[in-house]
């Protein structure tokens, strides 16, 4: 069984209202990669005050079924305004094994939770737009 996936890693920045979001791509198909790519990126941007994140891993159950595997988090944004915009996306375009991250260095206006959702969005669409997306074969 094939999913659609991400060929590579790949980045993007957006600026809204003073706020810069850099956004990140990356294959991805264990949760043990998780942990590593986070304490990277908040490394690389010490100013952030949130990095956000969605994933989503495809597998196969025991009956051949064809599941994914789904988690976001907000990293203290208002609930459902940062992951859960950034896991929609990955749902509405119908990515597997794939991990987007976003880190918001805050400018000093505050966005709203539609604001919130909007740039969180945007900036992830922007990241996954420069990547190519490929098949991959899903095994049990």
């Amino acid at each position: 069984m094939q999913i659609q996936t991400v060929a590579m890693q790949t980045t993007a920045k957006s600026i809204v209202k003073k706020s810069s979001f850099f956004s990140y791509v990356y294959p991805f198909s264990s949760e043990k990669e998780l942990k590593p790519i986070l304490e990277k990126l908040r490394k690389e941007h010490k100013k952030a005050s949130h990095v956000a994140f969605a994933y989503r891993i495809a597998q196969l159950n025991v009956l051949g079924d064809l599941v994914y595997n789904e988690r976001r988090s907000d990293d203290g944004e208002p609930s459902k305004t940062a992951g859960a915009p950034l896991l929609r996306l990955l749902q509405q375009k119908e990515l597997g094994n794939v991990l987007v991250c976003a880190a918001r260095v805050f400018g000093g206006i505050k966005l709203g939770p539609a604001g919130l959702i909007k740039a969180y969005r945007t900036s992830g669409k922007m990241a996954l737009e420069e990547n190519t997306i490929i098949l991959q074969e899903i095994n049990q």
